[in-house]
């Protein structure tokens, strides 16, 4: 977003447009790493007798499965980094998928693993734990054999990751790679100080403003066009996030029914595919 912005020297009145854009290009290069991720599959299919992948119905109903899982759970008007973290994804399974297999470019395909762990850790910070175990697994599953690749890809990782960690790091005065884990457990696990219920942080409130607007917060000089979300760890410092057994359990439950929802029609496909 800043960068669009940067090259459209953007006014905050057509942000909205800029970030709507920059999302549709996001969904341009998640197809593409899709597309990447699907010819490394393909691929493997060819090789794998009676693979159901092998053929034209496979790819078309690889192409399905993208299609409403990106339009449906990544759709293009969520403006967050979901799309963003979603072409790293693919792009490293497809990596991944390749240096397992013995890739014929394994120096290339290292790189775009390295690259891919790397700008996803700067969409979501939920990707920085989720790197390391890709790397792990990738050294477990091919040994000594790809050891060189492994070690590309970790560094390029880190030379990405670890400059943006010490930033991090100095501004919250502790270790951090993001806070973001932290906040959400709190927010929607403990159920503390929910955003998305239209509270103020605590943070941003006074009891002077209090006494007249109950709920709204002063945010004086802080910058953005949305101060609460430009840096919400400033504004959520009083929030805490503990271990609960019930509420983690709670979670879980509604977790389990929304990827039941969103995934049925996709059952409903394997299901009619299965029985033809």
């Amino acid at each position: 977003v800043g960068v669009a912005r940067f090259l459209t020297s953007a006014k905050p009145s057509v942000e909205i447009q800029i970030i709507h854009a920059v999302n549709f290009v996001t969904f341009i290069a998640m197809f593409a790493a899709f597309e990447y991720l699907l010819t490394g599959i393909l691929a493997l299919a060819r090789r794998t007798r009676h693979s159901i992948l092998d053929g034209v119905w496979g790819e078309i109903g690889a192409y399905a499965v993208f299609g409403f899982a990106s339009l449906t759970m990544l759709p293009l008007e969520l403006t967050t980094p979901d799309l963003l973290s979603g072409t790293c994804m693919f792009a490293a399974f497809g990596a991944l998928l390749r240096l397992k297999h013995g890739s014929a470019h394994e120096t290339r395909d290292a790189i775009v693993l390295g690259v891919s762990l790397g700008l996803g850790a700067l969409a979501k910070s939920f990707m920085v734990p989720w790197a390391v175990v890709c790397l792990v697994v990738l050294v477990a599953a091919t040994r000594s054999r790809a050891l060189r690749s492994s070690l590309i890809a970790a560094g390029i990782w880190a030379v990405i990751v670890v400059p943006w960690t010490a930033v991090l790091t100095h501004a919250a005065g502790r270790f951090t790679f993001g806070d973001t884990g932290r906040l959400t457990y709190a927010w929607y696990v403990n159920g503390q100080d929910v955003p998305s219920l239209g509270g103020v942080p605590l943070g941003a409130r006074s009891a002077r403003t209090d006494t007249i607007l109950p709920g709204v917060g002063a945010t004086g000089s802080a910058p953005g066009t949305d101060p609460m979300w430009f840096d919400p760890v400033r504004w959520s410092s009083t929030v805490k996030p503990h271990w609960n057994l019930r509420d983690q359990l709670s979670t879980l439950g509604l977790l389990q029914i929304f990827y039941v929802q969103n995934l049925m029609p996709v059952l409903f496909f394997i299901l009619l595919i299965a029985t033809a």
